[in-house]
């Protein structure tokens, strides 16, 4: 009896991800996890004797998101939950960068460094290292994709989507600024400026008590 139950709700949670695109997802990646569990079959899914665990998958409000023909974002979104923090954090801090625009990993980590979201390095660890391990775990995730590598430092890439993904998760922390720029969430705490024509602070800033401004 408990079987068949169990059966029932993964059952609804595959029916929900029947009409994405496979190909779409692989190139993702970031939701391998979840793609390799579609595709096993349904016997393996009823050896899954955690209720809860399919329930709260079923319920999660991921899915409610608004959605066009083959957005795949939901199913991407309950993938980063269930990053470590440390990678959640680095991984949203990455959506400042414009969409096809090259990283270059030692001044990522730079950047990393200077805003704090690294943890601090273990004995004879430098903070270059622990951001170096950061970055091994994004691409062994599939998150970022290697471009070149030049031995002391490398390049490499977001997909699309997962940069889709990152701007959806950073809204309220990060935040790229132009002159066009209207609003900003007053929790933001990284900001980057990207327009030539600003030559001051713009307006929608001048309000926010908490956002330090630095030449």
């Amino acid at each position: 009896m408990a079987e068949t139950f169990l059966f029932n709700i993964a059952e609804r949670v595959l029916e929900k991800l029947v009409h994405l695109s496979v190909q779409e997802i692989r190139l993702a990646l970031i939701v391998k996890t979840e793609l390799k569990r579609s595709e096993d079959t349904m016997s393996s899914i009823k050896a899954k004797t955690d209720e809860s665990d399919w329930i709260y998958i079923r319920e999660s409000e991921i899915w409610r998101l608004e959605q066009h023909e083959n957005d795949i974002l939901p199913v991407m979104k309950l993938s980063y939950n269930h990053l470590p923090s440390h990678l959640q954090r680095c991984l949203a801090f990455l959506s400042l960068y414009k969409k096809d625009e090259i990283y270059v990993s030692d001044r990522v980590i730079c950047l990393w460094m200077a805003n704090g979201l690294l943890e601090h390095p273990k004995q004879n660890q430098e903070w270059e290292d622990v951001g170096k391990r950061y970055l091994n775990e994004l691409l062994s995730r599939c998150l970022i994709q290697m471009e070149q590598d030049f031995w002391l430092y490398f390049t490499f890439k977001m997909h699309d989507l997962v940069h889709d993904l990152a701007l959806d998760v950073s809204q309220k922390e990060c935040k790229t600024v132009n002159s066009e720029t209207e609003t900003v969430d007053e929790n933001v705490r990284h900001l980057l400026f990207c327009d030539e024509k600003l030559v001051g602070v713009p307006r929608v800033l001048e309000e926010m008590k908490n956002v330090r401004i630095r030449d």
